[in-house]
This record gives C-alpha cells, sequence and structure tokens, in this order.
C-alpha cells in the first residue's frame, strides 16, 4: 500500500510488496483431494438406498381392517296420538273504547277553567271543564221571555175580544128572532086586510138588518179566532227561542259526560272560541280494548270450526317494568276492512275488569295475546326438528331408521302438529342429523 503525506516528499514513499504466484507443481498436488470430495458422497447416497430396499425387502406384510359402521348418538320421542286445541301468541294495541271529542256548543270567551281540565288527569261525570261568559246569553233569554209575555197578553186580548163578539151575536140573534116573529104577524095582518103594505116592509127590513148584523158579528168571531191561531202560532215559535236561549245558556258551561281521563287540552283563561273549537279530548276509564291482527290463515281456520270468533275469551299481558298486568278480554267484534298493511283480519276485544283494574292501562300500550285456535284430534305434537323437508320424520327400527310419511296440521308455539303413518308408542327421531335417511344406524340416548 502507497502512503503519500507529501506529494513532493518522494524520500517518504513505501514500495508496494505483492504475493509471489504458487508453483504449477502444487496446483497438481490438490487434485485427489477434489475428486474425493465429489465421489465420497455419492458413495454413501448409494449404500444408504441399497440399505433401505433391503429393509423393506425384509419387512413383514400386516393386513388392513375393513372400516367400521359409525352409529349415531341420538334422541327420540314416543308416538302419542292426542286432542290438541293450541294457542295462538298474538300482538296488539290498546284503544279506547268509549272516546269524545269535548267542543264548545257556543261561542265566547272562556271565563274559567276546571281544576280537573289537565292533560293525564282524572274527571268524573259532571265535572266542569270550562265556562264561558254568559252575559249575551243571558239578555238573549230575557229577551225572548219578554216576547212571549207580550204575545200572551195579544192572545188574551184577542180571546176578549171573541167573547165580546160571540156576546153580541147572540144578542143580535135574539133581536132577529123577536123581528121575525113581527114580521110573520105583520104578513098575516097584510092578508087579513088589517095591516099596509109600508109596515109590511118595514116588518121584512128590519129583519133583513139583523140578519146582517148577526153575519158580521159571527165573521168577526172568525177573524178573531184566526188571528188568535196566530198569536198561539207565534207563542209557541217564542217558547221554542226561549228553550233555544236557556240551552245556549247552559252551554255556556262545558261538562264531562262520563268518567275518564283527559287529553289534548287547549283551554285557557281568557281564549275566544266558536262554536265546534275543541277544547279537549275525553277517554272513558272503563271502557278499554284490544285491537288486534289474525292472518286470514288464522281466521279461516276458526270460522271454518266454529263459523265465528266473536265471543271467543283472550287472555291479555302487558309488559310493564318487566311485570306482566293481566287481563280478560272478550272479542266483540271484527273489522268492516281488511287491512291493507297486513293483509289480516282487525279483531277487537273488550278488556274485561274493574274500573279500579283498568285504570292503569292507557290508549297505545303495545300488548300480547294469547287465544285459543281451533281444535285437532288425533295429532302428533312434534318439535320442528323432528320435521325433515314438509312431510318426512323417521322411527327407530331395531338401531336403524325408518322413514315415514306425515301430514303438517298446524302449529302449537314452536311444536309442529302432524297426522301421518305412525303406530302409537314408536320412537321418533327428535335429533337434526343432515345426513338422516332410511338404514342409517343410530344409538338412541335419552335424558
Amino acid at each position: 500500500m502507497v502512503q503519500m503525506k507529501n506529494p513532493d516528499n518522494l524520500s517518504n514513499v513505501h514500495p508496494v510488496h505483492t504475493a509471489p504466484a504458487p508453483p504449477p507443481a502444487a496446483k497438481r498436488r490438490n487434485w485427489p483431494r477434489r475428486i474425493a470430495m465429489i465421489v465420497l458422497p455419492l458413495i454413501l447416497l448409494i449404500a444408504g438406498g441399497a440399505g433401505f430396499n433391503q429393509l423393506m425387502k425384509t419387512k413383514k406384510q400386516t393386513k388392513s381392517k375393513p372400516p367400521s359402521e359409525r352409529a349415531w348418538v341420538v334422541q327420540t320421542q314416543q308416538a302419542a296420538f292426542t286432542r290438541l286445541q293450541p294457542e295462538m301468541r298474538l300482538y296488539g294495541e290498546v284503544a279506547a273504547g268509549k272516546k269524545v271529542d269535548m267542543r264548545t256548543l257556543v261561542a265566547g270567551e272562556i271565563v274559567a277553567v276546571g281544576p280537573a281540565l289537565r292533560e293525564g288527569a282524572a274527571v268524573a261525570r259532571g265535572d266542569e271543564l270550562i265556562r264561558i261568559d254568559r252575559f249575551d246569553y243571558q239578555i238573549a233569554l230575557d229577551e225572548a221571555k219578554a216576547r212571549l209575555d207580550e204575545a200572551k197578553a195579544r192572545l188574551d186580548e184577542i180571546r176578549a175580544t171573541i167573547r165580546l163578539e160571540e156576546g153580541a151575536a147572540a144578542s143580535i140573534e135574539e133581536q132577529l128572532e123577536i123581528a121575525r116573529r113581527d114580521f110573520d104577524r105583520a104578513t098575516t095582518l097584510k092578508e087579513a086586510r088589517t095591516l099596509a103594505q109600508n109596515t109590511v116592509d118595514a116588518r121584512r127590513l128590519i129583519v133583513s138588518q139583523r140578519e146582517q148584523a148577526l153575519q158580521q158579528r159571527k165573521d168577526n168571531v172568525l177573524v178573531q179566532k184566526a188571528r188568535a191561531a196566530q198569536q198561539e202560532a207565534v207563542i209557541a215559535r217564542l217558547g221554542t227561542q226561549i228553550l233555544k236561549a236557556e240551552r245556549n245558556l247552559r252551554n255556556t258551561v262545558l261538562k264531562a259526560p262520563f268518567d275518564g281521563y283527559v287529553s289534548k287540552v287547549s283551554a285557557e283563561v281568557g281564549r275566544f272560541v266558536g262554536v265546534n273549537d275543541l277544547i279537549a279530548t275525553l277517554i272513558a276509564k272503563d271502557q278499554v280494548e284490544a285491537h288486534f291482527t289474525l292472518s286470514d290463515r288464522q281466521y279461516g281456520r276458526i270460522l271454518a270450526e266454529e263459523g265465528t270468533v266473536i265471543g271467543r275469551k283472550v287472555k291479555i299481558s302487558w309488559q310493564v317494568g318487566g311485570k306482566p298486568l293481566l287481563f280478560d278480554g272478550v272479542i266483540e267484534r271484527v273489522g268492516a276492512e281488511i287491512s291493507a298493511i297486513t293483509g289480516g283480519v282487525t279483531v277487537i276485544a273488550r278488556i274485561e275488569g274493574s274500573p279500579e283494574s283498568l285504570k292503569s292501562l292507557r290508549p297505545g300500550a303495545f300488548v300480547e295475546l294469547l287465544m285459543k285456535d281451533r281444535a285437532y284430534d288425533k295429532v302428533l305434537r312434534l318439535p320442528e326438528s323432528a320435521v325433515f323437508g314438509t312431510d318426512t320424520i323417521y322411527v327407530v327400527k331395531g338401531e336403524r331408521l325408518k322413514r315415514r310419511k306425515v301430514e303438517i296440521v298446524g302449529h302449537a308455539g314452536s311444536s309442529i302438529l302432524v297426522r301421518g303413518e305412525v303406530a302409537n308408542g314408536e320412537p321418533i327421531l327428535t335429533t337434526r342429523l343432515a345426513v338422516a335417511g332410511d338404514g342409517l344406524l343410530v344409538e338412541v340416548n335419552n335424558p
């Protein structure tokens, strides 16, 4: 290696020493070693292969055993035909059996609101909800009564006139009778030539005057009677006006028509309301219903057996805070239309109980209902795992499975009701096997 600290100082340059090349004789002495390194592994490999072949030839031959058939561990259920009436588990909603929108019947300013007119508050029948200013309605009633009194006085006057005219007519009728007798005598005397003709004519004129006066009095009586009839009609009309005015005056106070709960309150003191304005909605305490839906199939099964669902009992459960509240119910009616949303028939059941027991229920509560389905005769009740496909079950015969055809006729909760080619007491496979089939070896291990 050359080290140059100063290129101008040639005295500091050291010469480079290189190794001398090996002589040709040394290379020739290494070739036997290289050959041995290649040949020796080949010899070992050949020897190992020969030894392995020898061992395989001298190995003792063993006979293989045929595979044994597997027995599947299963559980069974004894076939037992019986008559069952399963319960249908349904879901519905509580609704008010009677609900009324309390609306004003007269217009005016609200001057008082009842203490029970609050959202969710309970009211009793007859409780005052609101009071409307009654000033105008009291005046209207007083005016109607005054007009009625005036009309009655006018009728009394007409009736007095009638009595006067009738009295005058009776007097004139007596005078007419006297004048007719006097005329008859004059006529007789005239025929006897003892009385002049002008005297007879004068008597006839008196009779005619009396007849005319009588007729006029009679006509006056008829006119006054017609006026009396008109006045009686006026009095009747004024009487209805008074009834209307009295009713309007009563309607200034809005009262609860039955015991219930208040909702949708919209009344305050000072508010001006018109006729038919909504004040609140009143929900009856003791008339609560459950509305639920039966599928077409469920509804059809019950109709096929009994002809109607009305009158059937139901059990109703409302879960509140993890605790069920239980009620009894009776189906009262069926909806008028098929539900377009659910595709089933809406059924309405009356929830039975005392007002005290029903006070906790409120419309809108989600409830669960249990109702008896139709009755099934001579059926097997099996778990769903026992039915393969739609029409097959397996029974165990001599540790082997045998196929049986059945018909599914109904459901009971998570169980299936079937009829088919099964004898009472036969063990039915209830374990779900993917390899189930005729002749499969099984081992029954029931708990």
